[in-house]
């Protein structure tokens, strides 16, 4: 089922989701703009101090794959992210998608 909601006042909207097997919670900016999905991995956590942030770690999920390949992605001007390209399930509400 889906509601139909406007938009208002352009600023960040986030949503609830889970990634991998089993899910590891996240609360994720939605980007319309980027068809693009990026998480803080866990070897961020050491360079970054922030209380109650989440980082992803790919060896606690049995679903996780990836080929190695460096990203580096303009989310906007002067503003990038980068790390390696992965795959893992991806669960949103009742939905999980796998690819």
């Amino acid at each position: 089922m889906f509601f139909k909601q406007p938009l208002k006042f352009d600023l960040a909207y986030a949503v609830d989701i889970g990634i991998g097997t089993p899910p590891k919670r996240f609360r994720m900016k939605v980007d319309i703009s980027s068809p693009d999905t990026y998480v803080d991995d866990v070897a961020q956590s050491e360079k970054t101090t922030c209380a109650g942030h989440s980082f992803y770690d790919g060896q606690d999920s049995s679903t996780f794959h990836t080929n190695g390949t460096h990203l580096e992605v303009e989310i906007e001007p002067r503003l990038n992210v980068s790390g390696i390209a992965a795959k893992d399930v991806f669960h949103l509400g009742p939905f999980r998608i796998s690819d």
